[in-house]
């Protein structure tokens, strides 16, 4: 018993003070005034506290008492369950919580913990059972007042929201600058307009994923434009994920899961940015390349690479029937991939065939040898300091990927066409169809690697 006295003995008392944003250190809620009258308060009445400036004061800066999970309570809470505190003070209840249920929580800590709380506003001091009721009939008229704050202002929001203003706070998406104008009524709207900085650089994320790039290989290639460089932004893998799933670039703005159109000057089609969100799905997928034949292969008369597409039709027995497509970017040309495939088929196949006669076999191997002459002769080059250790790299890397692709058709001589996987089958596309070009009347040209 006498070591619990003295454990007690040493359990010191402690100011809490919080406050959440500009408006409540306005109103003399900030944190330097709630510890001033907290420890004036201390020095009239707890006689028990010698040293005013040793008393350990918590501060939350930026967190509300909706909920009590907040950084610098959760430690007070700790040294609480440690047994170290003996008596908390805040200047007003809601610096702890506004919820019951939260209020309700703590009060049950402290009264387990043998822990005083002192509320300054209220004249509140849990010594009295008086006081814990008061506690709990203060902490439902703050929930009350908070529901109605809350309510209040979820319909401005949603009112802002139906009239085209940019309801969220913060910075503006990537790419763009807010601007609040004032209408003839005197009420102002919140409206987005591209940056003279960085909407070039989100229209290029947008254009590298419309034409098929991963969200890896954008980061790198827009990391390194001189805009971003030299005023020092960099998008990781995962921003420009975002960036390219947030439908405020087509000028749409999400509220309590309710789309709203929001003033946006010079945004997005939306019908490009429905394409993107296709090929990004499309790209997310790991058999794609399997479950799209020519995938990456099929080029418009134009001369732009086609993106994937594909549309679902509910048959009469329920289930779901694919339509897979190739789409030109550029001119909009459609093609099915049924159509793709009943042209170039017969000619990939015919190709195939070719390189299974002995002929090309032996041809293959000339190739073979030819290209360990070539590596040689790169290395004696470097040698003798005509070419630098990087292009002696990129020619011996460029020679080894022909070889291994040499190999690899040596190594399907006993196959058919008809034979092959899935994957054996793209893989062969892959390698040796440079493009497949879709020609008029639906017709196709089908330009073979050298």
């Amino acid at each position: 018993m006498k070591h619990i006295d003295e454990l007690k003995a040493k359990r010191k008392t402690v100011i809490y003070v919080r406050e959440s944003s500009k408006w409540q250190a306005n109103e003399g809620y900030n944190i330097h005034v709630q510890e001033m009258r907290c420890k004036d308060y201390i020095k009239a009445v707890c006689d028990d506290v010698k040293d005013i400036e040793n008393v350990e004061v918590y501060r939350e800066k930026g967190y509300s008492a909706k909920t009590i999970k907040r950084p610098v309570l959760d430690q007070l809470l700790n040294e609480i369950k440690n047994g170290k505190v003996k008596c908390v003070v805040v200047q007003k209840l809601d610096r702890l919580a506004r919820r019951n249920l939260g209020m309700c929580e703590l009060l049950t800590l402290f009264e387990e913990y043998d822990v005083r709380l002192i509320a300054l506003r209220e004249c509140i001091d849990t010594n009295s059972c008086f006081f814990k009721t008061a506690i709990t009939l203060n902490t439902l008229i703050a929930e009350i007042e908070q529901d109605v704050i809350s309510e209040r202002t979820n319909e401005a929001l949603e009112y802002a929201a139906e009239i085209g203003s940019y309801i969220k706070g913060g910075n503006p998406p990537f790419g763009t600058v807010k601007e609040r104008i004032y209408r003839e009524d005197g009420k102002h709207l919140n409206i987005l307009r591209p940056h003279v900085l960085y909407w070039p650089v989100l229209l290029k994320i947008y254009d590298l994923s419309y034409h098929g790039m991963t969200c890896a290989a954008i980061a790198i290639l827009i990391n390194n434009l001189s805009v971003m460089t030299e005023n020092g932004r960099h998008l990781s893998e995962d921003m420009i994920e975002k960036i390219l799933s947030n439908k405020i670039y087509c000028g749409v703005q999400k509220h309590k899961d309710k789309e709203y159109k929001v003033n946006f000057d010079g945004c997005l089609n939306e019908k490009y940015w429905n394409q993107v969100q296709i090929n990004r799905s499309i790209h997310l997928k790991r058999d794609t390349k399997i479950d799209y034949q020519y995938h990456g292969k099929v080029h418009c008369e134009c001369g732009a690479i086609c993106v994937v597409d594909v549309s679902k039709k509910k048959l009469a027995d329920g289930s779901i029937k694919r339509y897979k497509y190739y789409v030109c970017p550029v001119c909009g040309k459609r093609v099915s991939e049924a159509v793709v495939r009943d042209n170039a088929e017969s000619r990939i196949e015919k190709y195939f065939n070719m390189h299974m006669s002995e002929q090309f076999h032996a041809e293959q191997k000339k190739k073979l040898k030819k290209i360990e002459s070539m590596n040689d002769m790169i290395c004696d080059m470097y040698a003798n300091d005509k070419i630098s250790l990087k292009e002696l790299e990129k020619r011996l890397t460029k020679s080894q990927e022909s070889k291994d692709r040499i190999e690899r058709n040596l190594s399907k001589k006993t196959k058919k066409y008809d034979e092959l996987s899935a994957i054996e089958r793209k893989e062969f596309i892959d390698e040796n169809i440079k493009s497949i070009v879709l020609c008029a009347n639906k017709n196709v040209r089908v330009n073979y690697v050298a």
